[in-house]
């Protein structure tokens, strides 16, 4: 339940009201809508479920400025469309497994924390150009990753959003059980899939994105949900 509840509270930044400027291409099969219906069909966006009713692949708008190819490498991304609500997706043809795609601010970003393992050999049948011969053994069809490499270290914040109580936060540093922010306070976190639970307070971290040297995320430590745009100090 807690997956549904963390996964509603990030509709705003995995789903979008409409996709007239995504730049599309190939519309999938009937035979691989339903396979994606089937993984993401049952997932509550804002509360609701959603059957799509067409997937097509697309370009996504990622900041090079922040993303590396390391970061997108082995994934093809697909558009799925419904009445009221599109959904971003990419698919790993290695490690067999998708992920949605979080938007933040216009541009996308690549998910690595929330895996949706599948075999995707049907894929091949789209004749994409690229092929989908992994096998997936995993008996789950969701996993959140608890644990995050790049996230540890110390991160310096370059700017924020929404920061209208004008928090002074200049640093964050991410240990194994641990974080502290402006070299002083500290808490004490669980780490599951997108965010990180505080426990004394209960208060919560959403990742959007994290890799070797970026990282931007969201967060209810003050009264404000503040996302920060952070690099990792060298």
């Amino acid at each position: 339940m807690k997956k549904i509840a963390i996964i509603i509270l990030l509709s705003t930044f995995i789903g979008c009201q409409n996709s007239e400027n995504v730049e599309s291409s190939n519309r999938l099969t009937d035979q691989s809508l339903a396979k994606f219906n089937q993984i993401f069909g049952d997932i509550p966006f804002n509360g609701i479920t959603y059957n799509f009713t067409s997937v097509e692949t697309f370009n996504p708008n990622f900041n090079w400025d922040i993303i590396t190819k390391e970061d997108t490498a082995n994934f093809s991304f697909f558009l799925m469309k419904s009445d009221s609500f599109d959904l971003k997706v990419a698919v790993n043809n290695h490690l067999c497994f998708a992920s949605i795609i979080t938007t933040d601010r216009g541009f996308d970003y690549p998910n690595h924390f929330t895996l949706h393992p599948n075999d995707f050999s049907w894929l091949n049948k789209e004749k994409l150009g690229i092929n989908y011969n992994c096998i997936n053994k995993d008996e789950l069809k969701y996993r959140e990753v608890s644990y995050d490499k790049n996230l540890l270290g110390k991160w310096l914040v370059d700017s924020t959003f929404n920061n209208e109580g004008n928090e002074n936060i200049s640093n964050f540093e991410f240990l194994d059980s641990l974080i502290i922010i402006n070299d002083s306070t500290s808490y004490r976190y669980e780490q599951s899939g997108y965010y990180l639970e505080t426990t004394n307070p209960e208060k919560y971290i959403y990742k959007i994105f994290v890799n070797k040297s970026n990282m931007i995320f969201y967060n209810n430590l003050n009264e404000n949900l503040v996302t920060y745009y952070c690099r990792k100090k060298k």
